[in-house]
């Protein structure tokens, strides 16, 4: 929490970004890359109270912990009814590093504000790809954007996002310069966000070192190794009940009992991207310089990153839901 609160008081101290800081590789300003929207919230937050208080400022996140929560539930009452959307609500707000992120131990990290701000995007494209209203495209686009603002893993949400775009397009648009503008319409926030915040890093050389071409496991070898780990790693975290409760191990198992859904072109969309999610973060975490450090202390917040989108995807295949009528009503108004 330190990282985010430390820059918003001296923001708030400054009254601006005091980007000269950043720019000295000695100031006191810690881990210099992280990116600001956090913190330049919680420096609003104590402009408007008029000083600091950092028990009071800590209500950002749990307003990001409740917003999360009414955005699932409006979501998925829209598709599997009040009472099955109400339970699988309380579900998501009772996984035990959820709660955490968002009213225990963790709260003021960043991690439930982007965990908040990748469901939306996601979902908002899995919405456009079935309805076609461009506020959930545009949506989508903007969350992405916020994403990036939030944390470094904004990359990822926005790489599986646009991959998840161009296989839902690519083959079913029949003009190429269409499908080249959607590309570039949902694009531009979220490389304008990424370029003014990566331009100001690189340039001032605060960026910190995750990755170096000496250190890159080259070895096939040691890319196997890092593998098999970080594989042991992650079935060792899905079966943490006290965690997670059983929701990553009903994820592992839906492919042996709802195969025939799970393959559903209506529910592919949010399926794909979080295997894309997965994978992504696969790759940095194995190429990544200090990876043991990773595997033991960042896995299970990646994880959190992606839990309410687990719980929608069993919830998709689980449940008889809506989509395919949806898919159908706009497929009617063409």
């Amino acid at each position: 929490w330190a990282h985010w609160g430390y820059k918003a008081k001296i923001f708030y101290l400054e009254r601006g970004l005091a980007l000269d800081l950043f720019k000295d590789r000695f100031s006191i300003i810690p881990v210099k890359d992280y990116p600001l929207l956090v913190s330049l919230t919680e420096a609003f937050f104590y402009n408007c109270l008029g000083r600091f208080d950092e028990s009071l400022v800590k209500l950002v996140f749990m307003f990001f912990y409740l917003s999360l929560l009414a955005y699932f539930y409006s979501l998925t009452k829209d598709i599997f009814g009040r009472y099955i959307s109400a339970l699988f609500t309380f579900f998501l707000a009772t996984v035990p590093l959820v709660a955490e992120f968002g009213v225990g131990y963790y709260l003021g990290y960043a991690d439930l504000v982007f965990t908040y701000f990748n469901f939306v995007s996601v979902t908002s494209l899995w919405l456009w790809i079935l309805q076609k209203k461009k506020e959930f495209f545009y949506i989508s686009s903007l969350f992405v954007g916020f994403a990036l603002w939030t944390k470094l893993e904004g990359l990822v949400l926005f790489a599986a996002n646009l991959i998840c775009l161009v296989t839902a397009k690519f083959f079913f648009q029949k003009d190429k310069r269409a499908f080249l503008k959607i590309i570039l319409n949902y694009a531009f926030f979220p490389v304008l966000v990424a370029i003014s915040w990566y331009y100001t890093v690189f340039s001032s050389r605060a960026s910190s070192v995750h990755f170096s071409a000496q250190s890159l496991p080259f070895s096939f070898g040691l890319i196997i190794n890092r593998f098999l780990k970080l594989s042991n790693r992650f079935f060792q975290e899905s079966l943490t009940f006290s965690r997670w409760n059983i929701f990553w191990v009903l994820l592992i198992m839906l492919p042996l009992i709802y195969f025939k859904r799970i393959t559903n072109k209506n529910n592919a969309p949010v399926l794909l991207n979080l295997i894309l999610q997965l994978f992504l973060y696969t790759v940095v975490i194995i190429i990544d310089i200090d990876f043991n450090t990773v595997l033991f202390n960042s896995l299970s917040r990646l994880m959190m990153h992606l839990i309410p989108l687990v719980i929608l995807v069993i919830l998709n295949n689980v449940f008889e839901n809506k989509t395919a009528i949806l898919a159908r009503e706009n497929k009617s108004k063409k």
